[in-house]
């Protein structure tokens, strides 16, 4: 007769609850690891996605002249702000109701004006010779108050439609050898003009696929250049140097109205010379990047560009800045 040893009987019960005590284990140390040893990381990560930062430009110093006789000084140059407004297209449903809405608002006959008639020079110099006069001067013709304003509008609410952006550069004086590369493989949707690389998100069917291709050629990270080639058209200017009435008529708009989600107003700072023409060829002027040019403007300009600053604020899950929330400068 075949003995055996004695049989081990396993309580279910006790089974359930090692098995238990080892699960818990394991969670305690994976919630060690994420909330202790990886909390840095996680905390820069959570801070980037609910802060933003805005960057505030430099305010260029004032220039002040004393008269020698009363000592009365003389405000030559100083600063004025005048807002820009913008709108990011993805945000927008309905084009077509913000365009009507907007467009009395911005219309300015003397800049559509101005534009058409460089329109009507430009076409006049390309023009046939053979041409009949009836047929060159109704090509010539300038359009009417009626037909640049129904113009503005149909373009303003193209702006408005475009959800993704045409052409993008991606990178500009590029080496060489990677240029070369570049060509060679003949990825669709990505152009080489004059040593610069574009790229035409309509025509890339995989962003990520291209950005595997030419990440390492035009120095931009894989993720980043995924990101960028979507094309995502996030921010279009519609027009700059509102007055204030029509600055406020805007906000106004914007706050009261849903449909307005994406648009959104900002400050512009501008050299401004109360004295006009006083001292004009002393003074200088300063150029579109702000820098001076000529005279004192350009002389002391390290000590008058001023510095820039930085608004960090926190925002909701679109984006847009909470006003109650923490802020810094």
């Amino acid at each position: 007769m075949r003995r055996t040893g004695p049989k081990v009987v396993i309580n279910k019960i006790s089974f359930l609850i090692v098995g238990s005590a080892f699960l818990t284990a394991i969670l305690i140390v994976r919630l060690f690891q994420l909330q202790v040893l990886a909390h840095d990381y996680f905390q820069d990560i959570a801070t980037r996605e609910q802060y933003g930062y805005i960057e505030l430009p430099a305010q260029r110093g004032e220039i002040i002249i004393k008269d020698y006789h009363s000592n009365e000084e003389f405000l030559l140059a100083t600063n004025t702000t005048l807002n820009l407004v913008y709108a990011d297209p993805t945000l927008i449903q309905d084009p077509l109701y913000v365009a009507d809405k907007f467009a009395p608002l911005l219309f300015d006959i003397e800049n559509e004006r101005a534009a058409d008639n460089e329109r009507i020079e430009e076409l006049s110099k390309n023009l046939p010779a053979d041409l009949a006069e009836e047929e060159l001067e109704e090509l010539l013709k300038p359009l009417s108050d009626k037909e640049l304003e129904k113009k503005f509008k149909q373009n303003l609410t193209q702006k408005l439609s475009e959800k993704q952006r045409k052409e993008i550069l991606l990178t500009s004086n590029i080496e060489e050898e990677s240029l070369a590369k570049i060509k060679s493989l003949s990825v669709p949707g990505i152009e080489i003009k004059e040593n610069n690389v574009y790229a035409y998100p309509p025509q890339i069917s995989s962003p990520s696929i291209t950005a595997d291709q030419i990440a390492d050629y035009v120095k931009i990270p894989r993720k980043t250049l995924t990101t960028l080639l979507k094309g995502e058209n996030r921010y279009i200017i519609l027009d700059r140097k509102l007055s204030p009435e029509i600055s406020e008529q805007i906000e106004e708009l914007i706050d009261n109205d849903e449909k307005f989600l994406g648009m959104g107003l900002k400050e512009e700072y501008f050299r401004y010379y109360p004295e006009k023409s006083l001292a004009a060829n002393v003074l200088g002027y300063v150029n579109r990047d702000n820098i001076g040019q000529y005279g004192i403007e350009s002389t002391y300009n390290t000590k008058l560009k001023g510095v820039a600053g930085k608004f960090q604020t926190k925002k909701d899950s679109i984006g847009r800045q909470i006003t109650v929330g923490e802020s810094s400068l």
